[in-house]
């Protein structure tokens, strides 16, 4: 075998727990980050909180792209600009 090949029957079943995680098969994808972005947001813990001098506490998320791989260009900004998903997740979650 050669280093870092699958067999055929291990990759349907990599491609098999990829769609049942995402819905889709991420090997037809490439992962374009766009950025990061922190937002106040209204607080329930802050709110009951007699010490704190606001109710909003800062939020902090991920940007990134999904591109069809055989579209998906590192020259390009934005990866790509058709057949694309944005998504946006906690910036916690991302560096899982």
């Amino acid at each position: 075998p050669v280093a870092g090949s699958r067999r055929l029957d291990q990759q349907a079943q990599y491609d098999d727990d990829q769609m049942q995680q995402y819905g889709i098969q991420m090997s037809g994808f490439a992962l374009k980050y766009l950025g990061c972005q922190n937002i106040h947001t209204f607080s329930d813990d802050l709110a009951e909180d007699n010490d704190s001098d606001s109710v909003l506490g800062m939020d902090r998320f991920v940007t990134f792209r999904l591109c069809p791989r055989e579209t998906c260009s590192s020259y390009y900004e934005y990866g790509c600009d058709a057949g694309f998903g944005d998504y946006v997740i906690s910036m916690e979650e991302y560096l899982e």
